[in-house]
């Protein structure tokens, strides 16, 4: 995860030699769809993908439960990991 969130910030910080990277990978994905995609995407990165949203998972588990999909809820400690717990 610190890997991820290094280079989600990386990216974030140099989006336009990220792209250069990208394409250079395969010159195909180098199109205007693509492109879009690409900066339609920068602004949804987490700044923190390690971190645990409890409430979010709260919110979800609580739509769940409420349209059936779930019988209980459960802990936390039982649906994700928190690691940046001591």
């Amino acid at each position: 995860m610190d890997a991820i969130g290094e280079a989600t910030a990386w990216i974030i910080n140099h989006p336009d030699e990220g792209w250069q990277r990208f394409i250079a990978y395969d010159p195909t994905l180098d199109t205007p769809l693509n492109k879009a995609a690409w900066n339609a995407t920068l602004p949804r990165f987490a700044l923190r993908p390690a971190a645990l949203d409890v409430k979010r998972y709260r919110d979800f588990e609580a739509f769940l439960l409420e349209r059936g999909q779930i019988k209980s809820q459960s802990p936390i400690s039982r649906l994700a990991v928190d690691l940046n717990a001591p």
